[in-house]
């Protein structure tokens, strides 16, 4: 067992927070994807060819920082929206940075969780894309990786606070 990492959680916490970022995972599915009246994608859906997903990539951003430069440019007349939209996208994905890390509990992969959060991320931008269900935009994937680095900066803010309570008990 030399060169192995003792583990900071037990397994059975591991458990608890793999299923709560399970739930999480469906929450935001739900809210980014599905968050159209059921009516409302089904008739989006029913309107799916190929012709239609070529012009709904035409509307797509696909220029990073496009998003971001318009909302900041125009802050004032769009004002919660581009608030919303900067924001949410990164605190959305504040949760992703700081579960993975906890339910793998072996060292604090950094680029493990980084890319499996911009990936993620980006599945639901194509998905978004591929099925007319919503915009596709870069800007999203920049933002909601942001979020899972400030989630990982924050797990290791709070294991290192951890470690020293468990140290000084």
């Amino acid at each position: 067992m030399t060169g192995m990492k003792k583990r900071q959680f037990s397994r059975g916490f591991r458990i608890f927070a793999a299923v709560c970022f399970f739930v999480y995972l469906v929450i935001l599915i739900r809210l980014i994807i599905f968050k159209n009246p059921l009516e409302q994608a089904l008739r989006e859906a029913g309107g799916w060819n190929m012709d239609a997903v070529r012009c709904h990539l035409e509307t797509a951003n696909l220029k990073p920082g496009h998003t971001i430069r318009l909302y900041l440019r125009y802050w004032e007349r769009l004002g919660y929206i581009a608030f919303a939209n900067l924001v949410y996208n990164v605190i959305a994905f504040i949760p992703f940075g700081i579960a993975v890390p906890v339910i793998r509990d072996r060292g604090h992969s950094f680029w493990l969780t980084f890319l499996s959060g911009t990936l993620f991320s980006a599945a639901i931008e194509l998905t978004q894309l591929i099925t007319l269900i919503g915009e596709c935009d870069v800007d999203d994937v920049i933002l909601n990786s942001a979020g899972v680095l400030a989630g990982w900066i924050l797990y290791r803010i709070g294991s290192g606070i951890l470690r020293r309570i468990r140290k000084t008990t």
